[in-house]
């Protein structure tokens, strides 16, 4: 028996992908931030590696926290990869041109609604209310076949 997905399950999941992508932006970020902190404090640059004893300075709580932040965006990046690519695979299979790209500027790239209206050359109005409304429910036809995302 094939399993149904709401249009709500359906757009969470490719919303999912939109929230990682946000996530693992303003992790890089931070990680940037302390990475200019700890050679700020070291006057070096900061080298990956790592310190096995902790002394409460200043420099190893940046390492510290630098490779924290590394690890959670290498996680993230997984989960992202693994998402990605299932939602890729199925936006392949729609064989139709336009919800393909529509779904992937909005949902692969992140683009909000007026860029995607733009790239595609359709008023804001047609994307939103006409065009989106259609590529979800390929989606659904396709994704509620594979069981799932």
């Amino acid at each position: 028996m094939i399993k149904t997905f709401s249009k709500k399950d359906i757009n969470k999941s490719l919303r999912r992908v939109m929230s990682l992508n946000m996530q693992i932006s303003a992790k890089t970020e931070e990680l940037l931030r302390w990475r200019e902190l700890s050679e700020k404090t070291s006057g070096a640059a900061y080298s990956h590696a790592k310190s096995s004893v902790r002394r409460g300075n200043r420099i190893e709580d940046c390492i510290i926290k630098i490779d924290a932040i590394e690890r959670a965006i290498k996680a993230d990046l997984d989960k992202l990869m693994l998402l990605e690519g299932r939602i890729s695979e199925t936006i392949e299979r729609m064989n139709d041109p336009v919800c393909e790209s529509l779904l992937r500027l909005r949902y692969l790239n992140a683009m909000s609604w007026e860029r995607v209206a733009e790239c595609m050359d359709y008023s804001y109005v047609h994307i939103v209310h006409r065009l989106h409304p259609k590529a979800l429910e390929k989606f659904d036809g396709l994704y509620s076949e594979e069981g799932g995302i």
